[in-house]
């Protein structure tokens, strides 16, 4: 979208507007006859800047090993509690972009912690891993079995997880 009511005026400055446009995910596959069939569309993965001390949240999407990756990030110039970095994986399956991996990366500014989180959903496996950002104690890793469930589809990933 790129809508001049979606451009807002900081409190602080007035004069400025900082872009608050919804971006849409599109994928397409080429198709025999020479164009491209649409097989997913979505404004609710990527997130909306919401601050105007937030840098934009959309980093970059890449495609290999038959993988669409999605790379975003958190970062505040002033305030903000978490930075860090979020990427999704999908695959098409079944007809659908499907998730197959969530990674998160983090800071939790106030208490100096950590934390790294990977998933590999077809694997069912989540492995956690807590720490401090001065090394004043060891990092704790923790692995999870998750259940068994059907893979997301990527119009059902968007507002479930935060960047």
């Amino acid at each position: 979208m790129n809508s001049p009511r979606n451009r807002i005026a900081p409190s602080f400055a007035p004069g400025t507007r900082y872009d608050t446009n919804p971006r849409l995910l599109v994928i397409a596959f080429a198709n025999s006859r020479g164009g491209y069939d649409l097989v997913a569309a979505d404004h609710k993965l990527i997130p909306r800047r919401e601050n105007p001390n937030q840098d934009e949240p959309f980093d970059s999407v890449k495609i290999a090993k038959g993988t669409l990756r999605l790379n975003m990030h958190e970062q505040f110039d002033a305030g903000g509690w978490r930075l860090g970095t979020t990427s999704f994986t999908f695959r098409w399956r079944d007809g659908a972009m499907r998730l197959i991996g969530f990674d998160r990366d983090a800071i939790i500014k106030g208490p100096g912690e950590t934390e790294v989180i990977s998933v590999k959903y077809p694997a069912r496996r989540m492995v956690v891993t807590r720490g401090m950002m001065d090394a004043s104690a060891p990092d704790r890793t923790e692995t999870v079995t998750l259940p068994r469930k059907p893979l997301l589809k990527l119009e059902e990933v968007g507002g479930r997880f935060h960047v």
